[in-house]
């Protein structure tokens, strides 16, 4: 099923810009639809085909207006780049992708290919300064075929994102902190070298 949805993303159809006056045409449609049948005295079969009749367009409706909300939130990146496997997850690669939005940096990454981890085991996202001296949680994750996580700091003062694997613990200490279990990373490039 992600599958088809996938595909349908794909498609440059679902990406073109939308009649803004669709939303009034859809409605008035079904307006004149339901007034039209309200007039008659139909017999049962048409008192059914109306209902099912308005709800098909009760249902385009709604899907045009779903669509064309969310399509308006739809972001390019900021920034993106690849991720490489470490010694950890050795030949495995994927991508990062970085959206400012007023409530934080979305990150989307895509890296498949590493084992499923639960039971206390998860990997965690983080952003880190050039130095290392700062580092930033951005979420965890069972595994990162596709995840998309927050961050409150803005990517150009921590262009460096890790994965690492961890493991729950005490709210306080070293497990609250990042491991040294980093199994793939990636930069901007923006730091000196």
């Amino acid at each position: 099923m992600l599958a088809n949805v996938d595909q349908l993303l794909r498609e440059r159809a679902v990406w073109e810009d939308v009649d803004p006056a669709l939303e009034t045409k859809v409605v008035a449609a079904v307006t004149a639809e339901v007034s039209g049948v309200a007039l008659q005295r139909p017999g049962r079969s048409a008192r059914w085909r109306a209902l099912v009749l308005a709800a098909g367009l009760g249902a385009a409706a709604a899907a045009t207006i779903t669509f064309v909300m969310t399509r308006t939130s739809i972001v390019k990146p900021d920034a993106a780049f690849a991720l490489v496997g470490t010694k950890l997850a050795p030949g495995l690669s994927g991508r990062a992708s970085f959206s400012s939005r007023e409530s934080g940096v979305q990150i989307e990454v895509k890296m498949p290919g590493l084992p499923w981890r639960d039971g206390g085991q998860y990997y965690e996202l983080w952003m880190h300064t050039c130095d290392g001296s700062e580092w930033v949680p951005a979420g965890t994750f069972h595994d990162m075929e596709y995840v998309v996580a927050w961050a409150g700091v803005p990517i150009k003062n921590y262009p460096i994102l890790k994965v690492t694997r961890e493991i729950a613990g005490p709210p306080t200490g070293a497990a609250q902190a990042p491991s040294k279990d980093v199994v793939a990373w990636g930069s901007l490039d923006t730091c000196p070298k």
